[in-house]
């Protein structure tokens, strides 16, 4: 009971938001696209600043996913595909991890795959 009645509530703060922010950004074309590039600049100075600056690349949950997930419900699949292909690009642009010992080929590009095939997974389902 409890757990239906928080999950409720979640949905109706989630449903008033969506609304404030859908109505009140989405005819600006603009603010998505800068909304996209401001967050991953600060998520990138975040690791150069504070950890050993790998773009998350071995993260279990990356902080790209957070910016895919909100502006693929917030904005459409349009602009899910372009923060998918951007955060991809960001990630791996002078930043290939390098293969381990024991580590096929096949084995080291699908680890290199994983993230954003969820991505991908993920802006085609709520998209």
């Amino acid at each position: 009971m409890i757990c239906f009645l928080l999950t409720e509530n979640l949905m109706k703060v989630y449903d008033s938001l969506k609304s404030v922010i859908t109505e009140k950004y989405r005819d600006t074309g603009i603010f998505p696209l800068f909304f996209i590039v401001m967050y991953v600049i600060a998520v990138l100075l975040t690791d150069w600043i504070f950890f050993d600056g790998n773009r998350f690349v071995g993260a279990a949950w990356h902080p790209f996913g957070l910016l895919i997930l909100l502006i693929t419900v917030i904005y459409g699949l349009g602009y899910g595909m372009f923060a998918v292909f951007f955060c991809i690009i960001s990630m791996y642009v002078g930043n290939f991890p390098d293969i381990l010992p024991d580590e096929s080929a096949r084995e080291y590009w699908l680890r290199l795959a994983v993230n954003p095939a969820v991505w991908i997974i993920i802006v085609f389902i709520i998209g």
